[in-house]
């Protein structure tokens, strides 16, 4: 952990908060400062949050969190990259065809271009009854 002597009690309690999932507006309350409303914390809550000392925090706080074994997004792409290209990977094996094509397909869904189809039921609906009573 770096050396946080520069945040106050309060600015590394709003930090931590904002890294646990809170909004700004909680996320200010619960560090103990004190505002007239929800609006008016909310204000505070999001300048606080553009400080670059707590922007800094915040980076520190969600790299501590990423376990090292995890690929981030990045990692992921990249590695997928490598095989779509079928580039030689660390252990000299390059990957099929088949695992090419599949890694592309990976990659388009994670960069959005794929849309999945959903199917909706919804339960409790009145059934609809589509009349052509239009006079010509």
């Amino acid at each position: 952990m770096a050396d946080n002597s520069k945040l106050t009690q309060q600015q590394e309690l709003f930090a931590q908060n904002i890294a646990k999932g809170m909004n700004d507006t909680d996320a200010y309350k619960a560090a103990g400062y004190k505002a007239k409303n929800d609006q008016t914390a909310q204000a505070c809550g999001s300048r606080l949050r553009l400080r670059p000392k707590i922007q800094a925090r915040l980076r520190e706080l969600a790299d501590e969190a990423r376990a090292p074994n995890i690929m981030d997004r990045q990692q992921i792409q990249s590695r997928l990259t490598e095989y779509a290209m079928r580039k030689e990977q660390p252990d000299e094996v390059v990957p099929t065809v088949a695992e090419s094509i599949k890694a592309m397909e990976m990659l388009s869904r994670l960069q959005g271009l794929f849309i999945d189809k959903q199917q909706v039921e919804l339960n409790g609906a009145l059934p609809v009854m589509i009349r052509n009573d239009v006079h010509e």
